[in-house]
């Protein structure tokens, strides 16, 4: 059976340009090898959001790797998302693939996601990614194949650029983002609540560059901790309310950029503490 995959591009002119290119170059590689491989039909499909037409030698790249492109203007990112959305449902894909044009990407995620979606074996679809901190070494992440409500907490629940969707049951849950600040958060939160099978792939999806201002406003902390207290109770999840509140009390004292170092951190000695056992123990 042949499927349909849409690729979206979410392409913003506040990104900076150089990470713009690499990640569309990146892109291009990573969907002839995918193309190669699964022989479905792709479609990728570049979103420049903004009043100003993208510069030339962006759009020269686009158009030189086959890639479509289409300009809208800036709404906010949930409801640039959701038009992304409707696009590739009136066009009658079969599988959604979001990627952050100022990202890279790899083949073994489309390769790994498409597989994933065509069986059966869930609804949502997420991976790894190699975290590129702009002050910072970089680190990789790999969350959970099967994340649960502490995973939420710590944003690891799926990481939002790695994100693919099997459309029909997109469709059929009536799944959009909202359009307010975290909107990757409070989809998975609602897709949570409708029942749909979110699964994470232990492939690395891509680079992804964070900024010391990522998520850093009170206000996106605030919402966050919210999001967090309704997943939570929907999971009924209770026992992990206090760690909730202390998570947000950690995060206004110490900053998004800081925690994320120490979970980083925290993570390296575990990993560094179950490999010296595993050596201690011949395994």
């Amino acid at each position: 059976m042949v499927l349909s995959h849409f690729v979206a591009v979410n392409c913003h002119p506040f990104h900076p340009l150089d990470d713009i290119r690499a990640g569309l170059h990146s892109l291009a590689k990573a969907i002839g090898v995918f193309r190669q491989r699964c022989g479905d039909i792709i479609q990728v499909r570049v979103f420049w959001h903004s009043d100003k037409k993208a510069p030339e030698d962006i759009l020269d790249d686009v158009m030189s790797f086959g890639f479509d492109v289409t300009h809208w203007p800036h709404q906010s990112n949930g409801q640039n998302l959701n038009r992304q959305i409707e696009f590739a449902l009136e066009h009658k894909f079969d599988t959604f693939f979001r990627v952050d044009a100022d990202d890279t990407v790899t083949a073994q995620r489309f390769i790994r996601q498409a597989e994933a979606l065509e069986s059966g074996a869930c609804d949502i679809c997420g991976a790894g990614l190699r975290y590129k901190p702009d002050d910072g070494a970089p680190f990789v992440l790999l969350p959970k194949a099967h994340p649960g409500p502490r995973d939420y907490l710590e944003n690891k629940f799926l990481l939002h650029p790695s994100m693919a969707m099997r459309l029909s049951a997109i469709e059929a849950a009536g799944l959009r983002y909202w359009t307010n600040r975290i909107e990757d958060k409070a989809l998975l939160l609602q897709a949570y609540k409708k029942g749909l099978r979110i699964m994470n792939l232990p492939v690395v999806a891509g680079g992804y560059n964070v900024t010391r201002a990522s998520r850093g406003k009170f206000v996106q902390k605030w919402l966050g901790f919210k999001l967090n207290l309704r997943f939570l109770s929907a999971a009924k999840a209770f026992h992990l309310m206090p760690y909730a509140c202390t998570l947000f009390l950690f995060h206004v004292l110490l900053g998004s950029h800081r925690m994320r170092a120490l979970r980083h951190l925290i993570q390296r000695r575990k990993t560094a503490l179950l490999r010296s056992t595993d050596t201690a123990t011949g395994l």
